[in-house]
């Protein structure tokens, strides 16, 4: 059997016996476990480090802590827990311990294990409120998602696997990393790879299979015929429409496997999707079903590319009988890069809360007062608030382009009692997020022509945000 390996975004390939003995050194730069303590990952395309620094973080006997991925404020969320240690890749927060920069084993330095360690695992999940959820997974549990895996996800032993998932994503970890270096496969990483280049990267790879999202299976379905290379088996995590599945096996002999069992109460809507996106000119499409006032409701985002959207509009009401209100029509979903989409994006994009409830958009100015030359006023900014929703999803904070909307502009206008066109924003600077329930000060001081005026939003002690705001003078009143 062929020892496995990793080859990595750059094309570099590490084996097996490379990757243990990396691990094996590279524990020795982790402090030695005691109870609660955790290594923190965030890893994006990788997959040969991430690898090495999971084992090490096993072999010290640590506990994984994965956050949902790889952004800034995640990460940061993440590494406020109780014994934590940053092991960071590709992100600018805490001092990582880098596991691109020690000297790799060359491969053969010892011999290949008959079993990988494992480890536990701890799934950091930024809620709704800002708190961060855990959910615990034991070695015990681990070892059933790869048995899963491994009855679900047939792999004979040699092949080449193209795994576009990043490479801390959790659902992907055992059939995705775990299972293939155990089977004796090649894992080749392409995260973050749009359709043209993944196509590419699978005909000069001579993959035998794929790990992909729905979203990426469906553009690789529509690719010319021959354009696949040799894979014959597609993997994904979620479920795929029948007619793409069909395509991939007509057009390029791809034989399509779900891992994930599909949900029964999810039916009704993947049936939805699947009618979506059989009609012509629809790309893309999810569909998301609220409780609203009693009645359930369903809500569509549509990819229609350069379709014609009057049409595709039309269609998607009929076939889904919905009010033109319930639905977005856009060039592309907003997927992450491992193809998800959050519900709540879909109901924001449709103008609607997570909850299917109106938005809650307006914001109190109360304590207006002028002290010399400035205006100030303090605002409440409540949990519910609309400025919120998808920004960002799981771990809410409150856009700079909100901010200047619903913070800066009406308070220009109070300050100044008239209604001001501001030509220009400079000397932008936002320093400290605002998170929902946050109470916030304002400041705004009119330059002497009333042409523009400085402005500072702070929280307590910490300064927010600030800046300038300009506009014709005329416009502003005297």
């Amino acid at each position: 059997m062929r020892e496995p390996s990793i080859v990595d975004a750059r094309g570099v390939e590490r084996r097996l016996s490379a990757l243990i003995a990396a691990a094996d050194v590279l524990a020795t730069d982790l402090p030695p476990a005691r109870t609660g303590s955790l290594v923190t990952f965030a890893f994006e395309n990788d997959h040969a480090a991430f690898v090495v620094a999971l084992w090490a973080t096993w072999l010290r006997g640590h506990t994984v802590a994965l956050p949902r991925d790889a952004r800034r404020l995640a990460v940061g969320l993440t590494m406020q827990l109780p014994d934590s240690v940053a092991f960071l890749h590709d992100t600018g927060a805490g001092q990582p311990i880098r596991v691109s920069e020690r000297a790799w084993p060359a491969a053969g330095a010892q011999s290949v294990r008959d079993d990988m360690p494992l480890g536990s695992l701890l799934h950091c999940v930024p809620s709704a409120d800002g708190k961060l959820e855990r959910l615990p997974i034991a070695a015990s549990g681990l070892r059933q998602q790869m048995h899963a895996a491994a009855t679900s996800m047939p792999l004979p032993d040699g092949a080449r696997l193209v795994v576009t998932y990043a490479a801390g994503h959790l659902p992907a970890l055992a059939p995705g990393l775990l299972l293939p270096l155990q089977h004796g496969a090649v894992v080749v990483s392409a995260c973050g790879r749009p359709v043209e280049a993944l196509a590419e990267l699978l005909a000069g790879t001579a993959a035998s299979d794929l790990l992909a999202s729905p979203d990426l299976l469906r553009g690789l379905a529509r690719r010319p015929r021959g354009a696949l290379g040799r894979v014959q088996r597609a993997h994904t995590l979620a479920a795929l429409d029948r007619a793409s599945s069909e395509r991939l096996q007509r057009e390029h002999g791809v034989t399509v496997h779900e891992l994930l069992p599909r949900l029964a109460a999810a039916a009704p809507l993947q049936a939805a999707v699947e009618a979506l996106l059989a009609m012509p000119g629809v790309d893309d499409a999810a569909v998301v079903q609220r409780t609203v006032q009693g009645v359930d409701c369903r809500f569509a985002m549509v990819a229609v590319g350069a379709a014609d959207r009057a049409a595709v509009t039309a269609s998607v009401q009929a076939a889904l009988g919905i009010p033109a209100a319930r639905l977005a029509l856009m060039d592309r979903l907003p997927r992450d890069r491992n193809g998800d989409l959050d519900d709540s994006q879909v109901l924001f994009a449709c103008g609607v809360r997570a909850d299917g409830s109106p938005p809650h958009r307006e914001l109190h100015f109360t304590d207006e007062r002028w002290v010399g030359n400035e205006w100030l006023a303090t605002v409440l900014v409540p949990a519910d608030f609309a400025g919120f929703d998808g920004h960002f999803v799981g771990y809410p904070v409150l856009s700079g382009s909100v901010q200047l909307h619903d913070l800066v502009l009406p308070a220009l206008a109070r300050a100044l009692a008239a209604t001001v066109v501001v030509t220009e924003f400079t000397d932008l600077k936002f320093l400290a997020r605002i998170s929902p329930g946050d109470t916030v000060q304002i400041r705004v001081e009119p330059a002497a022509d009333r042409s523009g005026a400085a402005f500072a939003i702070a929280r307590g002690a910490v300064r927010c945000t600030g800046g300038r705001a300009s506009w014709r003078s005329s416009e502003a009143g005297r």
